[in-house]
């Protein structure tokens, strides 16, 4: 009945062409016939088992060095992502810092220019003032200059009539 079991299992496996169960089944067929001291059948099982098994064994190594490989491309791609993400980190910083020396350049000389602005401002209404007073001086000597010269005028006009008089006595 065992016998006729794993002969059916095995069967079955090789139709659906299953590796693992193909090695379940063959390994169970040895034991079956080594049970039954059938060595030539336990031999040809046993072979059979343990190509099963090399195929398994090297599958599996095959799918972890795949998963070893699958994760180094992974860390390696992750490293390159963070290296470029760093650069471009950096050069975003760079952008930020020339952007703030430019605002910082351009309000100095804006500040600049107002301050500029300013004294020109301070000074032309200083200037006004002084040529608003030099024209208030100049109006009061021009003012006195023309007393001086009526008083001038008198004068003489006094001298000639002073010597007019005294010629005339």
């Amino acid at each position: 009945m065992a016998l006729e079991f794993a002969l059916q299992t095995n069967e079955i496996s090789n139709e659906y062409d299953g590796l693992p169960e193909k090695n379940e089944s063959s390994e169970t067929l040895y034991k079956v016939y080594k049970e039954r001291d059938n060595t030539d059948e336990a031999l040809k099982y046993l072979e059979i088992h343990e190509s099963y098994a090399d195929s398994l064994h090297n599958a599996e190594i095959s799918r972890e060095v795949g998963r070893l490989e699958a994760e180094y491309e992974y860390r390696e791609r992750e490293s390159e992502l963070r290296e470029i993400q760093q650069q471009q980190d950096l050069e975003n910083a760079n952008k930020v810092a020339n952007r703030n020396i430019f605002i910082l350049i351009a309000l100095s000389l804006f500040m600049i220019a107002a301050v500029f602005a300013y004294n020109q401002y301070r000074n032309s209404k200083i200037r006004e003032k002084a040529n608003n007073l030099l024209r208030e001086k100049n109006k009061q000597i021009k003012e006195q200059a023309e007393r001086l010269e009526e008083m001038n005028d008198i004068k003489t006009h006094f001298f000639l009539l002073s010597l007019t008089t005294s010629e005339v006595r």
